[in-house]
């Protein structure tokens, strides 16, 4: 039974839909309060949160110290923080979220934090985000890419331990694919189901007026919706997500005149003179990181390039492509004029759910034999045993990796020669399986440190 067969029934993709979201939990909640390469930037948002919500005024630290005048001690967490007051480097929104949820919990005082408590909405917004993601490409591209892309975002190893941190970005990449889904429903359901299309337009457009309250990058969500309106023609759509993004940066521009305008004006100054350089869009494949925490995951690259040759698939039409065109332009935009030099790692977390769907796309092309992308796969297995330190021995890798090139080797030439023995499609399952358990194996030993 092929895995198009399988997947087409609806009973068959909500059980592979339940057992990847079990999984992918699983992985992501393992020592949930470990690892904390950027606490601070992680308590901004708690701190803003908490004191918007116990004080009426924004407090938290700040790059911008020379922009506040007034400062004071604040015990949070079991931290003495030095913040300014008001603080207005960010939009609201996410720190309102994180901080009604802090105070939920009781981790809004000066006692330590229970981190593994409040990193959890984080999963459960990655569960969300990986699930309407796999949604999405069901409705776009069919079972067959929507499924690989669903397993290899759920073992995606920068994803499993980015989406434990608390940052707005993992709320941005949630309600981007969620535009992208309800844009998909609104093109092709406005006349044969309006009613649901309506349903899905009202989801954008309320999406689209809460976006800047989020962060400031949050702006590729409109951006990309627009975009996508104007390519496919609908511009009463179009209207109404500029209409909603104006009433957004409204919204942001008189919280800030609220608070003190002074202050405000001087920050959003300070945030477009940071430093920059074109360069840096092309850090997502030279600078493996997340944030400032190094993370050699080459399934970022794989992603990257699965997401350019699946644009260039003349087989998939273009209105379908127009789908990924059109966040990857507003992400490049986004990388070159507004991101500053340092941001690049938060930056990459917005576009795991399409670096997921390049995966997906690699991962799809090798099941329907196509065995040029086994030089992307094979390197990243390789990798994988390294990092894993599974085998400790130099010797001993070279062995396995060696061996494994010489299995898909054997069966590339197997099949050069004789159609009637393919034993691709198991070549191909004992790579994704070996990948696979390597980068479980990997991540397990990062959160363990």
């Amino acid at each position: 039974m092929t895995l198009k067969a399988m997947t087409s029934s609806r009973r068959a993709a909500v059980v592979l839909l339940a057992l990847l979201a079990a999984l992918a939990f699983s992985v992501r909640a393992q020592k949930l309060g470990s690892l904390h390469p950027f606490d601070l930037d992680e308590r901004v948002w708690l701190l803003t949160g908490t004191s918007l919500i116990q004080k009426g005024t924004p407090a938290s630290w700040t790059i911008f110290w020379d922009k506040y005048p007034h400062r004071e001690n604040m015990p949070f967490g079991g931290v003495n923080h030095l913040v300014v007051e008001p603080f207005l480097d960010h939009p609201p929104l996410f720190a309102l979220g994180v901080g009604a949820w802090a105070a939920l919990t009781g981790n809004n005082g000066p006692k330590p934090l229970n981190w593994a408590v409040l990193r959890l909405p984080m999963v459960l917004l990655a569960l969300a985000t990986i699930g309407v993601t796999w949604l999405f490409l069901r409705r776009l591209c069919g079972p067959p890419l929507s499924s690989f892309t669903l397993l290899a975002f759920s073992f995606f190893p920068a994803h499993i331990i980015a989406s434990r941190f608390v940052v707005a970005e993992n709320a941005i990449a949630f309600l981007l694919m969620l535009c992208l889904y309800a844009f998909l429903i609104v093109d092709r359901e406005a006349e044969e189901n309006p009613k649901r299309a309506a349903l899905a337009k009202y989801i954008i457009v309320a999406v689209c007026g809460l976006a800047i309250l989020l962060k400031l990058s949050a702006i590729v969500i409109p951006a990309t919706i627009g975009l996508l309106s104007l390519l496919r023609k609908n511009r009463p759509l179009f209207k109404s997500v500029v209409a909603a993004t104006l009433v957004s940066v409204l919204l942001f521009v008189g919280y800030g005149a609220y608070y003190d305008w002074g202050i405000f004006k001087s920050v959003m100054a300070g945030h477009g003179s940071r430093p920059q350089s074109f360069w840096h869009f092309w850090s997502i494949v030279t600078q493996l990181d997340l944030g400032y925490f190094p993370l050699r995951d080459p399934s970022v690259i794989i992603g990257f390039v699965g997401l350019f040759t699946l644009l260039a698939d003349s087989v998939i039409p273009w209105e379908k492509r127009l789908y990924i065109f059109a966040p990857l332009l507003n992400f490049s935009l986004l990388f070159l004029f507004i991101a500053p030099v340092e941001s690049y790692g938060w930056y990459k977390y917005v576009l795991f759910p399409l670096l997921a769907v390049g995966l997906g796309h690699v991962l799809t092309e090798l099941y329907r034999g196509k065995a040029a992308y086994y030089v992307l796969l094979l390197p990243a297995v390789a990798v994988m045993l390294e990092q894993s330190r599974l085998v400790e021995s130099q010797f001993q890798r070279r062995a396995w990796v060696l061996l494994l090139y010489g299995v898909v080797a054997a069966a590339i030439l197997l099949r050069h020669y004789t159609k009637r023995i393919n034993f691709l499609p198991v070549t191909f399952g004992i790579a994704l399986v070996m990948l696979f358990s390597l980068e479980l194996i990997w991540v397990h030993s990062l959160l363990a440190v």
